[in-house]
This record gives structure tokens, C-alpha cells and sequence, in this order.
């Protein structure tokens, strides 16, 4: 090998580092927005919990309503986030894909390609993060109806 593509070996190889430093950094501000998600919920829900059927429920079915609305503009915007976090991620393992042709081995193509296979059922984390946003949203939305129902 040349020093010319010695020197274009190792630019690859340092973007390539840093990219995936990139990528845990990325990681790790989705890990911490879906605990501030489910944070602000459990409040929430812990909040109406204290009250009970004697106090905030009786007292107070327009705070219900407003609970009930502030919840699921939290829940769609949870969703939103984590849609994006989803675009970013796979552009991220794209560029990544593309750097890994340079070298003799690929461990994200590689591992792409394993967890492809029709024996092995792989989801993103992501689309769990949706799943649990969609969940609350929806119970959001009762929560109106179940108060007047009891």
C-alpha cells in the first residue's frame, strides 16, 4: 500500500471513530429523553393518583380535561422526538455503512445483515419508545371518559 492510501486509511478510520463516538453521544440524549418522558408522565399520573375519588375527581372535572389534553400533547410530542431520533439513527448507521467499505470488515453491515435474517426477530428500540408514547397518549385521551364514568 501507498502512503497516499495509508493516510486515506486512516482519515477513514479517525471519521469513522469519531462518528461512532457521534453515535453513543446521540445514544445516550435519546436514553435521557425518554426518562424525562416517562418521568413527566408518572408525575402525572401519581398527582391524579394522591387525589383520588374524593378530591380532584369530584372537585375538579375541568382539571381532568386539562390533565387529560396536557398528557397527550406530551405523548405526541414524545412520539415526535422519538420519530426523530429514529430518522437520525438510521442516517447515522447509513454514513456508517458507507466508511465501513474501506475496511476489510464490517461489523454494522454485518450485523445488519444477521439481524435480517427471517429466524431472528429484531426491532429498533425506537419504535418501542413510539409504541409507549402511543399507549399513554391513548390512556390520556380516556381519562375524561373513565373520570365521568365512575
Amino acid at each position: 500500500m501507498s502512503d497516499a492510501e495509508n493516510t486515506q486509511q486512516d482519515v477513514i478510520m479517525k471519521l469513522y471513530t469519531l462518528y461512532l463516538k457521534d453515535l453513543q453521544s446521540v445514544g445516550s440524549r435519546h436514553e435521557n429523553m425518554r426518562k424525562y418522558y416517562l418521568t413527566l408522565i408518572s408525575t402525572i399520573f401519581t398527582i391524579l393518583s394522591m387525589g383520588g375519588s374524593k378530591l380532584i375527581f369530584t372537585l375538579a372535572s375541568r382539571f381532568i380535561l386539562l390533565v387529560s389534553i396536557f398528557g397527550a400533547l406530551l405523548c405526541l410530542l414524545w412520539l415526535m422526538n422519538m420519530h426523530s431520533y429514529s430518522t437520525l439513527f438510521k442516517a447515522k448507521f447509513t454514513v456508517l455503512d458507507d466508511l465501513e467499505k474501506a475496511f476489510p470488515k464490517q461489523p454494522f453491515t454485518m450485523e445488519k445483515a444477521e439481524s435480517e435474517k427471517p429466524t431472528i426477530n429484531h426491532h429498533s428500540v425506537v419504535i418501542f419508545d413510539m409504541l409507549i408514547a402511543a399507549v399513554f397518549f391513548c390512556l390520556f385521551i380516556a381519562l375524561p371518559f373513565l373520570t365521568v364514568a365512575v
